[in-house]
Parts: C-alpha cells; sequence; structure tokens
C-alpha cells in the first residue's frame, strides 16, 4: 500500500506552481492614494505592482491618443513578461496595482481581471508629451 503512495506524491513534488501572491494592503481601497502604505517599488524602467518589467522585456512602445485629449502608451511584452503580469494582475484583483515608470508613478488603476496577453496599455491624466517621454523611455533600445 505504501507503494501507491509514492506515485501521486512525485507528480505533486514535479507539478510547476506559481510563487505565492505578494501581499497586499488589507484595506488598500479604503486607504488615500497618497498613503504611503500603498507605494510599492520603484526605479528606473517599468515597474507594475512592486514588479519590474525590464527594458529586454519590452518589445515594443507606442503612443496612441486615448480619449479627448488623454493619450496612452501602448507596449508590446515578451511572453515572460507577459505571463508574469498574468499571475501578478490575477494575485491583485478587486486592489489598487502602481505602474510607474522612472521611479514616477503614472497611475494606480484598481484590477478587475487579470490581464492576459502581450499587449497592454499606460493610460491615466498622459497629455501627448508626458505619453512620448514614457514611450520613448520604455522603447527598446
Amino acid at each position: 500500500m505504501s507503494g501507491s503512495l509514492l506515485l501521486p506524491l512525485a507528480l505533486l513534488a514535479m507539478a510547476p506552481q506559481d510563487p505565492p501572491c505578494p501581499t497586499a494592503p488589507a484595506a488598500a481601497n479604503d486607504l488615500a492614494s497618497d498613503d504611503p502604505r500603498l507605494a510599492e517599488a520603484s526605479g528606473p524602467g517599468l515597474w507594475i505592482g512592486g514588479t519590474q518589467i525590464a527594458s529586454t522585456e519590452i518589445v515594443s512602445a507606442g503612443v496612441r491618443e486615448a480619449v479627448g485629449d488623454q493619450w496612452a502608451v501602448d507596449l508590446t511584452l515578451s511572453s515572460q513578461a507577459a505571463a508574469r503580469l498574468a499571475w501578478l494582475t490575477g494575485c491583485r484583483l478587486d486592489h489598487p496595482i502602481e505602474i510607474s515608470v522612472d521611479g514616477k508613478l503614472i497611475t494606480r488603476p484598481v484590477v478587475r481581471e487579470p490581464i492576459r496577453g502581450s499587449r497592454v496599455s499606460i493610460a491615466g491624466a498622459l497629455d501627448k508629451d508626458a505619453a512620448t517621454r514614457i514611450a520613448r523611455s520604455l522603447s527598446p533600445r
């Protein structure tokens, strides 16, 4: 009987698993948008939810007019970065997630569903000049 338990245990040990979800403030939606408890790691480049998307993981970056005078930055990510983003946003459902570029907070949207796929847009209160600067900063070199 003990031999029959070895196979399932071996299969469990080999099954790939996502890392545990990072913890978000318990009442993140109730905190003021400038509350330091909401601050996530950031620095040079693109950071989403405290996770860096390396410049080598950004395939392309462009700018488009979103609505009225607001503009958006459209990015295409590598498959590895897209998989990380899907996992991260799946962990943060119904919580805000910071998107920052070069250490500057761009937006903090509430995640309503996981972001799947390699194409993402960064939108917020961006004018054309700001969106162009961000796209240039994130464009592959």
